[in-house]
């Protein structure tokens, strides 16, 4: 049995879902703000969303060693 996870997109101001999405999440988005290691699971349509606004990126942001 395949568990599928439902995207985790609580903006409010997202146009695809208001906060509120009930979508199969499909993509792994990064925020850029914060120190971000596990990511966020966005469907389709709310990490269109999410990537446009600038905060989330695909890739995870490696330490910098010294």
């Amino acid at each position: 049995m395949t568990t599928k996870l439902l995207c985790e997109d609580g903006d409010l101001q997202c146009p695809a879902c208001h906060g509120h999405c009930t979508r199969i999440g499909t993509t792994i988005l990064y925020r850029i703000d914060m120190e971000d290691k596990t990511g966020t699971l966005f469907c389709e349509e709310c990490a269109d969303d999410a990537s446009e606004s600038g905060l989330f990126t695909d890739e995870v942001e490696e330490e910098e060693t010294e």
